[in-house]
């Protein structure tokens, strides 16, 4: 499995000839988070410390909105998870990215009360209601590889 970094993940949905790419290039990016920080001890800044995406190349076209809104919010909630939020990349201020209307992916009524309730707030202040992104096996992968990062933090405060 190549890892990709955020701005190679939009570079393939950018590329993709698939009406909607987002699913797969978004799994094997979140794979590859969790292959990169527990398998090979990587440093998340890594992944998203290049510019994903130019704000004038996503403005109109859907699917680059979504993944545009996504990378922003998913950027921000693994800073917070690794509490390394005062290293925000330099591109997340200049081009964080919301969309214009809120967008669900559903019509029904009681879906969108459910994403309503469960999108985490990186994600709902953009407009993008998903649901969880980080939950189940990958927060627990996550999770492990932070409890680490901990143990690293306090032996170096010894």
């Amino acid at each position: 499995m190549n890892i990709r970094t955020a701005k190679e993940t939009f570079e393939c949905i950018k590329n993709d000839t698939d009406p909607f790419p987002l699913s797969y290039w978004n799994k094997e990016f979140l794979d590859g988070i969790c292959l990169h920080i527990n398998r090979y001890e990587g440093d998340i800044r890594d992944l998203f410390k290049d510019k994903p995406f130019e704000l004038d190349e996503v403005e109109g076209d859907q699917i680059l909105e979504l993944e545009a809104a996504l990378i922003s919010g998913l950027t921000e909630e693994l800073f917070e998870m690794y509490d390394i939020l005062d290293d925000l990349p330099e591109w997340f201020f200049t081009s964080s990215f919301s969309l214009s209307e809120p967008t669900f992916g559903t019509k029904s009524e009681v879906v969108k009360a459910i994403k309503k309730k469960e999108t985490p707030c990186y994600y709902a202040k953009r407009g993008l209601y998903c649901g969880k992104i980080i939950g189940g096996p990958l927060e627990t992968e996550l999770r492990k590889s932070i409890r680490g990062v901990s143990e690293v933090r306090q032996t170096m405060q010894r």
